[in-house]
């Protein structure tokens, strides 16, 4: 049981850092970021992300991808607000994992 305390200790300030990102975004941000013809380095690894844990995908990580995701910026910026971070799937949260190593 401590061992789960200490993960939730952890935990709480990266949700509460997450949740003050999606604050921030606003739709000319999302416009400005799907008007790119390609990523920046290290970006790759942000749309993989969300395209998990948003949308669950498991294979098609492209940036067209997430152009289709990001499509309706009102949208997008809803389904993050309202992600039910309690319930991520296992086989999100281990390849969350490889991303975050």
């Amino acid at each position: 049981m401590a061992a789960c305390d200490v993960e939730l200790a952890a935990a709480i300030p990266l949700i509460k850092e997450a949740e003050a990102a999606v604050d921030c975004l606003n739709v000319n941000a999302i416009n400005e970021f799907k008007s790119f013809s390609t990523l920046a380095t290290g970006l790759d690894f942000v749309t993989k992300a969300v395209l998990l844990l948003n949308k669950k995908e498991k294979k098609n990580y492209s940036w067209d991808n997430c152009k289709k995701m990001i499509k309706d910026p009102n949208k997008f910026i809803q389904e993050l607000r309202t992600f039910d971070k309690e319930n991520i799937d296992d086989w999100i949260l281990k390849e969350m994992d490889g991303i975050l190593a």
